[in-house]
Formats: structure tokens, C-alpha cells, sequence
């Protein structure tokens, strides 16, 4: 059975992205704004929301990292 991920883990990402620049304020808080609606949500289609939130988030932050790398190895 798959792990859930709940708004906090997408809070801690979103968080480590802004302050690293690697998202702008509105993305953030676009994503803030949805995982405030959980309420709203069908269980299962809340828990894709999250999904698909930490799979970009993940990726952004993974790119971000490569970014980094490449630009204090060309020093």
C-alpha cells in the first residue's frame, strides 16, 4: 500500500522551493490555496492532487540542485 502524503510534506516542499527562488509566490500560493480546499475534495482525488503537487515539486527541486551544481563546478 502506497504511503499517503499529506499538506504538510507539499508545505515543507514549497517552502525549501520559494526560499530557494525556485518558485515564484504565486505558484506557492496557488498550491496553499488548493491544499487549504481539502475539504472540498473527494478523499482519493485530494490525495492525486497531493500526488501530482509532489512529483512537480520534487522535480523542480531535483533541477534546482542541477542548476546549482552546474554552475559552481564551472567555477
Amino acid at each position: 500500500m502506497e504511503n499517503k502524503i499529506t499538506p504538510l510534506e507539499i508545505k515543507e516542499q514549497l517552502s525549501k522551493l520559494y526560499q530557494r527562488q525556485l518558485i515564484d509566490r504565486a505558484t506557492c500560493e496557488e498550491i496553499l490555496n488548493k491544499l487549504g480546499q481539502e475539504d472540498k475534495y473527494d478523499e482519493r482525488f485530494f490525495q492525486e492532487l497531493l500526488k501530482r503537487f509532489k512529483e512537480r515539486l520534487d522535480f523542480k527541486l531535483e533541477q534546482g540542485m542541477l542548476n546549482y551544481l552546474k554552475k559552481n563546478l564551472d567555477k
